[in-house]
């Protein structure tokens, strides 16, 4: 009853309402705000179908004023501008418009015109122009409270805005990445805020030299400054920058030395990136003092010497990235024993030499290992678990003394290319899986004196001459089909004696190679023997000597280097330019280049006209390096040049033409992608060119309209490629003339209109993709069947509606169908099971309707990937999928199924993921008992069934070893926490939230030493929070995961202008209890769980005090204890959890005054709210006695402002965890508990 009672007087509180409606002049500027929108992603409908109280619109937060203070529309679906208008909403303190589509100009005047706002965040938009100094009238106002500006990952231009940012005296975070801003990097960031702490610009256009003044931003915690167009040193004062954690300078033309001295001084650095730039000399001693650091990134440069012994101080390296340089000695200078948490190394390309150190083998949670161009000459791999194919590159490791691959699972036949390693002298293949013959080719190995091939499963005869007849019967023992002389098993016949092949099990077996976890993968294994085929070509010497004419041009584009990587001592060894690296004459014996060669050489600088000059140059590849300024006309308009690649490099401007009268250009292949052009893309530069097929523009900034003048003059047009660019307009239906067009690739641009008729008469398409554009119209049935060549259509990210057109089964090659978030619908045609070479087929997000069991599955034997998330299919689920025995990804969830699963699922035996969540599948005893035989399932959703069903408690669900995410979330199951879940000793992820679970939190838990992440709330667990909970590793420490990867559920993540997936932490470390029957007193032990994220205790009936030990928890982004007993004061020790971004402490019975300073004064008065005892300025309750609110030292308020300056720029920078802080409010109709529900709504996926 007493229970019953406080349950009524919650509900109560919750019925209550703010007394005070929003004003009409806010009300007016979100109105004014909506009618600028294009598409409104359903706004306009929830807004007026709500009340008129703007207050209680979605998206929208208010003060007990009815002044609006938060704006939160992210990922809406959102099209049109940013209005002015919501700068007059003069009590807003948060904008977050981020990932939509928003074009046109930021309004940052009107925006900064409420003095009050403190976080903008329109990042992940398509906002452009240049961002302009703030006027006087708005820098002039007495106060600037703006703490967080993101404007990342959109297509601003200009040179950035310098003093703009000397008003903005409260600035914390900056993030301006991925955009093209150019000019100088401002330097007067902290000269107005010395709160400043983060400052990320990189992937722009930046050049110059870094400011020295950014050495004086005593607060900054992350520099990012790279794959800009910078150049010059690392200034000196830069390493008074104490509080630095990460340091990314990466892909800029920086050069110079590490200074030892200055490198001790930056002792905070977790993260460093100096990777492809120009640095020469050692690495540091003092790299030793940098005990914190985890990222080490200094890859693609020029440094040398030996490897410091200090590195092993750095015990919590996690990554250390060295390839590409000059570094030579012996590894086993560092103990790398001491490095227990190194996941990956890679010293690829380098000068080391002797024995691969056995240190390296005891680092057991090493997953990526590269060792490969090197001068190793020993390897010893054995006692791992390696598995698949010795490669037949392994010949290429010529210096090799010894090779021991004992004591593993490497299988098939002993390769004959181990002949090649002329300088064995010791091999060890023993204890393996090897099959076959033994090669007779290794008697050639004269130096061979250890030779071991024992307890495997070989046969035939030993070969009877040479080396091999030396050696004893012992290193033969254990493979029984083996005989010959020395052997006490006689052959009948040597020539009898066959040679085998694989089993249909060997088969079966070989695939991608995946050990168990902390264990070394085969992958790093195949990258040591992986050694480019060029440079055997490179010994190959011309008979010519090249001319004088032709060996000044090289020497013009040599000067015009400003970094040349060793390439004009290189060239300067030897007069005949026909020698010199990366250069090729022809063989008519005149001396002419024929190709340049010089890709990946680390070259910086302009590119020279004189190659133009090179009259009989053919082929001219210049690609991934860092060359700068514009393309030279006279290599595009060369009358000898038929492939040119310039691609990944800065090159910029308009792309330019020489006419040259009515003469033809001979070019047939141009890669210009992955650079900064800009400008229209003129027709008038393919005109001439009569035989150009291939033309790859994408991942550049050009826009105006697509020609379509390439076929025209060019009937043998067949490859184009313009994605990632800003082309607007239709698509033109010249294209359909180009006869011979094979690949067509036009997404992420601005496209409109629908697929012209014309397209479709382009009947040798293959690859068609239009991926996220604004196209609309109907797929037409009559046209498509046109495109019988198709393998590849992808027009997902549109605007299409209608059906799928039965013609679709004419499509007999095609093998990826990606029709996925548009506003199609219909039943799926029943031919799409003719078109057996599908791998790929992606209809998410659509309104597809009708049974699956149209379409017979069955047929299609390669289907990989199959996604029909968000539709609204019913039925049961096709017996025909169970017969596609490749899938490996199957997403069923938010449609209309039921039925029970079955048990011929159980013949998807590659089935990695599973998700059939929000469904009205029943009988979760029975669908657990057949997918627990799905051996290589490791992501598996199944909840939002099985309604009111009881949680399976059988011990006898004994599978899923593999399993490492699982969510049995909102099926109101009852019953406890089942004991199988705890043999799930690989679970990364558990979610069971929004059931009826009783009983107690189990002791068990802490056996899941990779649990992470773990909500269990929305249930009915008693007790108290047991003392197991205190002792979960992963939550202890500061170990990541490397399994769960977030491309799985559809997180946003951004792919830059070179296609790169970037993500900054993965998923956080989540405890989630919260709206459960916890009674008792947080334990003080919770201090011991240091690399939480989030923390949700709210919807309890917690008592006690907020115990001190919380503050331990450093890395806190979410705490939630709202809605229970709690009492006492708020430790001031919780300003100093920097990371913090979200805090709720309302209805509770808290006394005393809130803390002030730091990110407590960015925190809504919602969040202290229904504790009539607690004062202080937020709550509009003055302290009687000021001299009782707890004391902040300077100090302590700038350590506050950093909370927002990580939480808003690190961590939510890719649109990862920034998404998971801003979502609606739903558990218990609490005000926070929404917080993290983004990353569960994924989940459910």
């Amino acid at each position: 009853m007493a229970f019953s009672g406080l349950a009524l007087a919650l509900l109560l509180l919750s019925l209550v309402s703010r007394a005070t409606p929003c004003t009409e002049q806010d009300k007016s500027s979100l109105l004014q705000f909506l009618a600028l929108l294009s598409r409104d992603g359903g706004l306009a409908v929830l807004w007026q179908n709500s009340t008129t109280d703007c207050c209680s619109w979605e998206g929208i937060s208010c003060n007990g004023e009815g002044a609006a203070v938060e704006v939160v529309l992210a990922k809406r679906g959102l099209e049109g501008h940013v209005s002015p208008a919501l700068g007059d909403l003069t009590g807003l303190l948060r904008l977050n418009l981020s990932h939509n589509s928003l074009s046109g100009g930021l309004p940052l005047d009107h925006l900064m015109s409420s003095s009050r706002i403190v976080v903008i965040d329109v990042s992940f938009n398509r906002l452009q122009g240049e961002l302009f100094e703030l006027q006087s009238s708005v820098t002039h106002r007495w106060s600037l409270q703006l703490q967080v500006l993101n404007i990342s990952s959109n297509m601003f231009t200009g040179e950035f805005p310098s003093g703009t940012w000397k008003s903005m005296k409260n600035l914390v975070a900056l993030n301006a990445s991925y955009n093209s801003f150019s000019g100088q990097v401002p330097a007067s960031f902290c000269l107005a805020s010395a709160s400043f702490a983060m400052l990320d610009l990189s992937y722009n256009k930046f050049t110059g030299n870094i400011p020295p003044k950014l050495g004086s931003c005593s607060m900054i915690a992350v520099l990012e400054l790279g794959y800009n167009r910078l150049n010059g040193t690392i200034p000196d004062e830069l390493f008074n920058a104490t509080s630095l954690e990460h340091l990314s300078l990466r892909y800029d033309g920086l050069h110079g030395t590490l200074d030892s001295a200055h490198v001790a001084k930056l002792n905070n650095l977790i993260t460093l990136d100096l990777g492809e730039n120009h640095f020469t000399g050692k690495i540091p001693d003092s790299i030793g003092q940098l005990k914190r650091l985890e990222e080490l990134h200094l890859d693609s440069n020029n440094m040398s010497g030996e490897l410091p012994s200090a590195l092993g101080s750095c015990s919590n390296l996690i990554t250390i990235d060295l390839k590409s340089n000059y570094f030579s000695g012996e590894l086993s200078k560092v103990n790398f024993s001491t490095l227990q948490n190194l996941e990956h190394l890679d010293i690829k390309g380098n000068d080391f030499i002797g024995m691969v150190p056995e240190s390296i083998y005891l680092c057991t949670k090493l997953t990526a290992l590269r060792l490969a161009d090197n001068k190793f000459y020993g390897l010893d791999l054995s006692n791992n678990d390696f598995t698949g194919m010795i490669p037949q590159d392994i010949s290429q490791l010529k210096a090799l003394n010894l090779l021991n691959l004992s004591f593993n699972r490497f299988y098939g036949q002993i390769p004959q290319a181990l002949s090649g390693l002329t300088d064995l002298e010791v091999l060890d293949l023993s204890n393996n899986l090897l099959n076959g013959t033994i090669p007779d080719e290794l008697n050639n190995l004269h130096f061979l004196s250890t030779f071991n091939v024992s307890n495997n499963d070989l046969e035939g005869s030993v070969p009877t001459e040479g080396q091999l007849s030396t050696f004893p019967d012992s290193s033969f023992d254990g493979n029984p089909k083996l005989c010959g002389s020395i052997l006490i098993h006689h052959c009948n016949s040597v020539e009898a004696a066959p040679e085998s092949n694989f089993t249909t099990k060997d088969r079966s077996e070989k695939r991608y190679c995946f050990v168990q976890k902390q264990k070394l993968g085969f992958m790093a294994f195949f990258s040591l023997v992986t050694l480019v085929p060029l440079l055997l070509l490179s010994l190959a010497s011309p008979a010519s000597s090249c001319t004088e004419q032709e060996k000044g041009s090289l020497l013009q584009f040599l000067a015009g280097l400003s970094q040349d990587n060793g390439l004009a001592a290189s060239w300067r060894s030897g007069s005949n330019c026909c020698k010199w690296e990366g250069i090729t004459c022809g063989g008519n014996g005149n001396g002419a280049v024929t190709e340049i060669s010089l890709a990946l050489r680390g070259l910086e600088g302009r590119l020279s006209p004189f190659l133009g000059n090179l009259t009989s140059l053919q082929h001219l590849n210049l690609s991934y390096n860092s060359f700068s300024g514009d393309l030279p006309s006279e290599l595009l308009s060369s009358s000898s040049i038929t492939v040119l690649d310039v691609s990944f490099n800065h090159l910029s401007r308009v792309l330019q033409h020489q006419q040259k009268h009515n003469s033809s250009v001979p070019l047939q292949v141009l890669n210009i992608s992955s650079n900064h052009f800009t400008g229209e893309f003129s027709s008038i530069l393919w005109e001439k060119k009569s035989d150009l097929v291939a033309l790859n523009a994408s991942n550049n900034s050009f826009h105006g309209w697509m020609p379509s003048s390439f076929c025209v003059s060019s009937l043998s047009f067949a490859v184009l490629d313009l994605c990632h660019n800003q082309f607007r307009g239709n698509i033109p239906a010249g294209l359909g003339k180009c006869s011979a067009l094979k690949v067509l690739r036009a997404g992420h641009n601005n496209l409109n209109g629908t697929l012209p008729d014309e397209l479709f008469n382009a009947s040798s398409l293959e690859h068609l993709s239009f991926e996220e554009n604004s196209l609309h119209g109907i797929l037409d049935g009559a046209r498509i069947i046109n495109l019988r060549n198709l393998s590849v259509l992808n027009l997902e990210g549109n605007n299409f509606v209608g059906r799928i057109p039965e013609s679709v089964g004419h499509l007999k090659r095609l093998e990826q169908l990606r029709l996925g978030d548009n506003s199609m619908s219909g039943e799926l045609p029943s031919t799409l099971s003719n078109c057996t070479k599908l791998i790929a087929v992606d209809l998410k997000h659509n309104y597809f309707s009708g049974e699956l069991t149209r379409v017979n599955f069955s047929t299609l034997t390669n289907l990989k990937t199959l996604d029909l998330l968000y539709n609204h299919f019913t039925g049961v689920i096709p017996e025909s999928i169970y017969s596609c025995s490749n899938l490996t990804a199957l997403r069923l969830s938010s449609n209309k199924l039921h039925g029970q699963l079955s048990p011929r699922i159980g013949n998807l035996k590659s089935l990695n993921f599973l998700s059939i969540v929000s469904n009205n599948i029943v009988n979760i005893t029975n669908s657990l008992h057949i997918l627990k035989n799905l051996r290589n399932l490791t992501f598996l959703f199944i909840g939002h069934n099985f309604m009111h069903e009881f949680m399976p408690q059988d011990e006898m669900i004994d599978g899923f070893q593999n399993l490492e995410v699982l969510s049995i979330s909102g099926c109101l199951l009852s019953g406890p926490i089942p004991y199988w879940l705890s043999n799930l000793r690989n679970l990364e992820m558990l979610f069971l939230e929004g059931n009826r679970l009783s009983g107690t939190i189990p002791a068990w838990i802490n056996r899941l030493e990779s649990l992470f992440y773990l909500n269990i709330s929305n249930n009915t667990l008693t007790r108290e929070i047991p003392a197991a909970l205190m002792d979960m590793q992963m939550l202890k420490t500061g170990k990541t995961t490397t399994h769960v990867d977030p491309r799985m559920f559809q997180l946003t993540v951004y792919f830059g202008r070179s296609l790169q997936y970037r993500i900054s932490n993965g998923f956080p470390k989540v405890l989630n209890l919260s709206c459960n029957l916890l009674t008792g007193k947080i334990p003080q032990e919770i201090g011991k769980l240091k690399s939480l994220s989030g923390l949700m205790l709210s919807f309890n009936m917690l008592s006690g005090e907020i115990p001190q030990q919380i503050g331990n928890l450093t890395n806190l982004q979410a705490l939630d204890l709202s809605n229970n007993n709690l009492i006492g004061r708020i430790p001031s020790v919780l300003n100093h959890m920097h990371f913090l971004a979200e805090f709720n402490i309302a209805n509770n019975d808290l006394e005393g005054p809130i803390p002030t300073g730091g990110q407590f004064s960015t925190f809504p008065n919602s969040s202290f709210e229904g504790n009539p005892k607690l004062c202080g300025i937020i709550v509009n309750r003055h302290c009687r006695s000021r001299s009782a609110e707890p004391p902040l030292s300077s100090t302590e308020e700038r350590d506050g402002l950093v909370a927002f300056m990580i939480a808003f720029g690190v961590f939510f920078c890719v649109g990862l965890l920034y998404d998971l802080l801003v979502m609606p409010k739903y558990c218990c109709y609490s005000p926070f508990t929404g917080v993290f529900k983004k990353i569960l709504d994924i989940l459910r996926s």
